[in-house]
This record gives structure tokens, sequence and C-alpha cells, in this order.
């Protein structure tokens, strides 16, 4: 019996436990990073009015993303990938509760809150080549 739903193929999450739960949690984690973006950039638009610093939100994501993305790669071949994901979504989730808390005292510093997302996005791109080699593994 063929379970494939249009495009995608719902075999791997019916015969793998482990995939099923990579992709649950790349699934909840990708969500949450999109809900976090909105958020971000509905907070700037608020503090500022301006368009210009909304897009400085992007350039403050962009910049670590491709500046790191290269070290990560190089930290992907060279350490153990589980450990070196393993604290990069710790730090993610450390930037992301430094988020919550500069918005709940509503604290209206614009370089914290582009420093903070900087840091999300260095820490995203230091574990994203070694998280996208997990699905193969499986």
């Amino acid at each position: 019996m063929n379970r494939r739903s249009g495009l995608v193929d719902l075999r791997p999450l019916a015969a793998s436990a482990a995939y099923r739960r990579l992709w649950v949690g790349t699934s909840l984690t990708s969500l949450g990073h999109q809900m976090t973006v909105v958020a971000v950039l509905f907070q700037v638009w608020r503090m500022t009015g301006s368009p210009v610093w909304t897009g400085v939100v992007g350039l403050a994501s962009a910049i670590p993303l491709v500046l790191f993305g290269v070290v990560g790669g190089s930290l992907a071949d060279s350490l153990d990938r589980r450990t070196l994901v393993r604290w990069t979504t710790l730090a993610q989730v450390v930037v992301v509760l430094g988020l919550t808390g500069q918005a709940l005292v509503e604290l209206e510093s614009l370089p914290v809150l582009l420093g903070l997302v900087a840091a999300q996005s260095a820490a995203a791109a230091l574990g994203a080549p070694a998280r996208r080699t997990f699905p193969v593994r499986l």
C-alpha cells in the first residue's frame, strides 16, 4: 500500500521512530523560529515605526548566517555532530529566553534586540550543517 499524500512521502515517518522524532522536533523548531521572527519584526516596528529599522532586522539575521555558516561546516566535520547540535540548540534556547525577557520587561533597546537576533542566527548557522546530516544517517 502506498502511503503517499500529494508530493510528500510519509513512509519514513511510519517506518522510523527516530526519524519521526527528528521531523517533529525540526517542525516545531521551524514554527517557533517563524513566530520569533514575526514577534521581533513587530517589536521593532512598534519601537521605531521605521521600515528601514525593520529591514535592519533582516541584516542582523543574515550577516551571522553567512559568516558562521562556513564555520559551522568546519565544526561539523571536526566535532561530534550530535554534541554540536545540542550546544547550538541550547544557545538558541538561551537567546529566545533573552528575547522573551526583554519583551516582558519592555526593554526598548534596539541594539539589545538586534544583538539577540544576531546571536540566534549565529547559533543556528553553527549548528545547521551538522543538523542537515541527521536525516541521511537515519
